[in-house]
Formats: structure tokens, sequence, C-alpha cells
């Protein structure tokens, strides 16, 4: 289920609290400020850019993970 940001709700990506525009799960944000950028090129406070929503009004983020190599045996 989604929260949506508020004053008890900032957006984890932008801070936004003025009202409900984003949308915050624990694996996923949809920032209503952060759109239009390189997926897995812009970072801000723990969250990785994956894509635009479909209607382009929100940036879909995800927690960033750092890169695991595997290696061979």
């Amino acid at each position: 289920p989604l929260t949506r940001s508020g004053k008890g709700h900032p957006c984890p990506v932008c801070g936004r609290t003025k009202d409900a525009d984003c949308s915050i799960s624990t694996e996923m944000v949809l920032c209503h400020n952060n759109t239009g950028h390189k997926p897995g090129k812009h970072i801000q406070n723990g969250w990785a850019y994956t894509r635009d929503s479909s209607d382009g009004r929100c940036g879909v983020f995800v927690l960033d993970k750092p890169f695991k190599r595997r290696w061979k045996r």
C-alpha cells in the first residue's frame, strides 16, 4: 500500500510535505518533483530513479542497492 506525502509523512526523495502529491511505500516512491532523469544515474537520499510514471507526472524511485559482483570460481 502507498502512503501519500503530507505533514506527517514527508517524501523521502524530495522532502515534500505541503500536499499529497508524492506516494511512498517501503520499496518504492512516486516523487512528483523528480522526473526526466536517466535511469540509474540519479540517486537522491538513498533512492535511485528508475523511470517516469506512465502518465509522466512522477519519477519512480526504488531503494538504492549497492552493486554486488558475482565472482566465478
